[in-house]
């Protein structure tokens, strides 16, 4: 497994654990490398989008997923 799938991984572990700051960070890791295919970003954003504070701060993340991968019903559902 590549190591920023291990990481995006850690990090969906650690958000749901309980430990939003610390799963956010992996994710924004994982996210930065450039390494996860398309559909693993739309992932990591729709996870990144749950830390978000106001809707605009939300509805920001889940166009990022779907900018990653137009498919992601995901993010569709949750911006309608």
């Amino acid at each position: 497994m590549p190591v920023s799938m291990r990481i995006l991984e850690q990090g969906i572990d650690a958000m749901q654990a309980g430990s939003p700051a610390e799963g956010a960070r992996l994710i924004r890791i994982a996210l930065k490398t450039g390494m996860l295919e398309p559909d693993m970003q739309a992932i990591g954003f729709v996870w990144l989008a749950e830390v978000e504070t106001t809707p605009a701060q939300k509805r920001a993340r889940y166009q990022q997923a779907l900018a990653a991968d137009r498919a992601s019903a995901e993010a569709k559902a949750r911006l309608n």
